[in-house]
């Protein structure tokens, strides 16, 4: 991903004048992938070989359930933002998608560059909270979950979980909801420490990427999320995420 690019996986309909819309964006520098439904939004969040910064789910969809696949998204990826749209929704209709997973929600029709511009300080917020850093060929996670283990070099790291690369076969398949896996990770200049998490991505090689799976951590000791604060923050000194 080039700097300042944005990733956004819009749910809405495949109309021309949506695909004319988000070409727009293109000429932004914001890449919008498009899916009209719920298999072909988990079909992208599974195999796209590098992470959406993203979601924008239109309420007034006339074909999909908005709310339903708002909770489904959560559900399936609960780290990604969500940004719920529309022209008419009622404030019910808001309540509910915010209640069931939606970030923020924007009323449209808005001009791109206001959109981008609250898109971007969302982003900048996501980020604060949950800043990833990319680890040293060193760092590696033990793995373990229904009896067997592995043993997997991370790609990178934050407060909230982790991504691992899968480079060939592995005693099991792991799925998107698997918990909780055991964890003991390792990092440079730290003890090791366990913790557990739940699988929320599982994406497979494409193009030179490498396939893996991201975990989200479940609640950490206070003495692990200690060891992993001190990490990111001298791992981050020197690095910030800016979206623009």
């Amino acid at each position: 991903m080039g700097k300042g690019t944005i990733q956004i996986l819009a749910l809405d309909d495949n109309s021309v004048a949506t695909h004319l819309d988000h070409a727009g964006y293109r000429k932004m520098g914001v890449k919008v992938y498009l899916a009209s439904s719920w298999k072909e939004a988990e079909r992208l969040l599974r195999d796209f070989p590098t992470e959406f910064h993203l979601s924008m789910i239109n309420l007034e969809s006339s074909v999909f359930d908005a709310i339903s696949l708002i909770r489904n998204l959560h559900a399936f990826h609960p780290t990604l933002p969500i940004v719920a749209t529309g022209i008419h929704v009622s404030p019910a209709g808001i309540e509910a998608a915010m209640r069931e997973g939606a970030t923020i929600y924007i009323e449209r029709p808005i001009a791109r560059n206001v959109f981008l511009d609250r898109v971007r300080v969302l982003l900048q917020k996501q980020n604060r909270a949950s800043e990833r850093v990319t680890v040293e060929e060193q760092s590696f996670v033990r793995l373990t979950f229904a009896g067997n283990q592995t043993r997997l070099p991370m790609l990178n790291l934050s407060a909230g979980g982790l991504f691992a690369v899968i480079a060939g076969p592995h005693p099991w398949s792991l799925q998107t909801g698997d918990t909780p896996v055991q964890l003991q990770i390792h990092l440079p200049g730290k003890l090791p420490f366990t913790a557990e998490g739940t699988i929320v991505r599982v994406a497979s090689a494409q193009q030179g990427t490498p396939g893996g799976i991201g975990i989200q951590f479940l609640p950490l000791s206070l003495e692990n999320k200690l060891i992993l604060d001190a990490f990111l923050r001298e791992a981050g000194e020197a690095k910030e995420k800016v979206y623009y």
